[in-house]
């Protein structure tokens, strides 16, 4: 394509400069005869038109990710909202920048083509709670920049996540990408820490293989997120969306409509620009479309409970736990001494309190599953263990010790039972 005409461009920066509404339409014509054009509205907001032909749309898909290849992917590249038509792109890009302004959280996402050093990581982190940054590609291409960006921005207080420019739709890739994550430092339970993300914008994307994808993070993180857009999504994997109540993050400058397929509720985030100030240069942004409460659990922002609100609430659920049974018990001995018309009732007030005496016991396990075995406990084993030597000396000899044996297993059941401590050759152990 030729470059376009001074005189289109003048009007086009005189415009964006007195905040005029101009469109301008660019057209450029192959050497097979085919023509396609570009349509430019300044104004409020700017905007860029791709034809809707099918032709014209792949020419500008293929331009769009021509730097896809190689590691060089990034959140937006396949967008034909981003293309970059040589002599025109960084004028495209600088209207916007112009038009990126929204209100709400907003927070970047960078990657190996526009890594950030420490001091501007600062600078991003006074103006913005989390960054997610590109942590592979493919199974092939890891991003050397992942890691420093990620535990920089932790050590200034952000919150981060990372995402995987999606190549092979494989659960081989999903690996890859967990394996980074974890290196980062990112657990199942980390606070602060945005779900992982998958970018699917490029290649030859399948249900099944985004499905799979899915399934692997979810089994491993518990949740999964996905960055695309209706430019993408549609002609490739048609009207559909993955199971598992899966967030969307949606790219388009300046909108990006819900597509078929994609229940509205789960559309969270949109990456509204591939040009705004992120505090330290120019880079993708994306405004969190649900209120303040709901971004605070997308990145796990509650806080670690400290060990006085862990026994205070484990000390509240035993108390109503213990209440619980004491109703039932109260129950089946005024209604059901004898078996009688209420039977069916007794059975289900039975099976209930056999479930809360496990809750019950699953509590107080929790309560000493930590701590170590006191040393009266230590004791009691240790004289069990002697015990149980002479037993053994004694059987061989052809005695027994019947009425000794009894109370040595009801002190062990009892140990077990009460203090989770079971009296092995090596000592007192917690179970």
């Amino acid at each position: 394509m030729k470059k376009p005409p001074p005189g289109g461009i003048v009007g086009l920066l005189i415009a964006a400069v007195l905040g005029l509404s101009l469109v301008a339409v660019f057209t450029h014509t192959g050497k097979d005869g085919s023509s396609t054009s570009l349509t430019v509205t300044v104004g409020a907001p700017a905007s860029i038109h791709i034809p809707a032909s099918p032709v014209a749309a792949a020419k500008f898909a293929a331009v769009a990710c021509a730097g896809a290849d190689q590691g060089g992917g990034r959140m937006g590249e396949c967008n034909p909202a981003a293309v970059s038509v040589p002599g025109t792109g960084e004028f495209f890009r600088s209207l916007r920048a112009a038009s990126a302004s929204v209100n709400g959280i907003t927070f970047p996402d960078l990657s190996n083509n526009d890594p950030a050093s420490d001091s501007q990581i600062v600078a991003i982190a006074q103006h913005h709670q989390l960054i997610i940054n590109k942590a592979n590609q493919g199974t092939g291409f890891i991003d050397r920049t992942f890691l420093p960006m990620t535990l920089s921005a932790r050590r200034h207080g952000m919150a981060t996540g990372g995402y995987d420019f999606v190549s092979c739709y494989c659960v081989a890739e999903a690996k890859v990408f967990s394996d980074r994550l974890a290196a980062a430092g990112m657990t199942r339970t980390s606070t602060r820490w945005a779900p992982p993300t998958l970018d699917i914008e490029y290649g030859s994307a399948t249900r099944t293989g985004v499905q799979a994808m899915v399934n692997y993070l979810i089994a491993r993180w518990g949740r999964v997120n996905i960055y695309t857009g209706g430019w993408y999504w549609t002609p490739h994997l048609g009207c559909w969306w993955p199971k598992g109540a899966v967030p969307a993050w949606l790219a388009g400058y300046p909108s990006a409509p819900v597509f078929c397929g994609l229940p509205p509720s789960l559309y969270t985030q949109h990456q509204y620009t591939d040009a705004g100030w992120n505090g330290a240069f120019n880079s993708d942004m994306t405004v969190w479309l649900r209120p303040p409460a709901a971004f605070d659990r997308f990145i796990n922002a509650k806080p670690v409970p400290t060990a006085s609100q862990v026994r205070a609430r484990r000390h509240a659920r035993l108390a109503r736990l213990y209440r619980e049974r004491a109703q039932l018990r109260h129950l089946r001995a005024a209604r059901c001494p004898l078996p009688t018309i209420h039977s069916h009732k007794c059975t289900v007030w039975d099976r209930h309190e056999g479930l809360v005496d496990a809750a019950i016991a699953r509590e107080q396990h929790a309560a000493v599953a930590h701590k170590p075995v006191p040393a009266s406990l230590k004791a009691q084993c240790a004289a069990l263990n002697r015990y149980r030597h002479a037993r053994r000396r004694a059987v061989r000899a052809g005695s027994r010790l019947p009425a000794q044996e009894r109370r040595v297993n009801v002190a062990r059941r009892k140990l077990l039972e009460r203090h989770y401590v079971s009296c092995s050759r090596s000592g007192a152990v917690r179970v």
